[in-house]
């Protein structure tokens, strides 16, 4: 492979070519890729207006299985700091969207919740559950101890496990 500039003198935009190309093939090809130049994306900047539809994927998974974490991968300082700076940059032109985090000051409302005196309030709070479900890693495990209690409706029972789940 043979690497030359895009256009003479641009040291920064390299393409590669075959070298066993014959020399008449070689200068078409260059004078092809040159006056085309204008339809190469560098970078991410160079294409904002892509539709989603063609650039996103879905994933076929099965949501009855619960998706596995994979260990965190550490890189070297140097590696890191380029992923870093790589992630920035999509974030910047909007490849790529921040994860959510919770705003501590605004989730008090979860935290003061009080505990449910009768079954049609634990139904309440479960339902209120399930609709932060989404938001709450292993939601489910901790609500354990609320379906408990709506086994059995006339002998209700709010214990400690109940309130430590809470």
């Amino acid at each position: 492979m043979d690497d030359l500039p895009l256009t003479e003198g641009d040291q920064n935009r390299h393409l590669k070519i075959g070298s066993n190309l014959t020399e008449g093939l070689r200068r078409r090809v260059i004078d092809f890729l040159r006056s085309n130049s204008d339809y190469f994306a560098w970078s991410h900047a160079d294409m904002p207006r892509i539709d989603p539809e063609v650039i996103m994927h879905k994933l076929q998974v099965d949501p009855l299985h619960q998706p596995v974490r994979q260990k965190r991968r550490k890189f070297a300082p140097k590696r890191d700091t380029i992923n870093n700076d790589e992630v920035k940059s999509l974030l910047g032109v909007g490849f790529i969207r921040q994860s959510i985090e919770a705003n501590q000051e605004k989730t008090w409302a979860i935290h003061s919740i009080p505990s449910p005196k009768n079954v049609k309030e634990v139904q309440k709070l479960t339902e209120r559950m399930a609709a932060l479900s989404r938001f709450i890693s292993k939601l489910s495990d901790k609500s354990h101890a609320f379906f408990g209690t709506l086994k059995n409706p006339r002998d209700f029972q709010w214990t400690e496990e109940c309130e430590s789940a809470l």
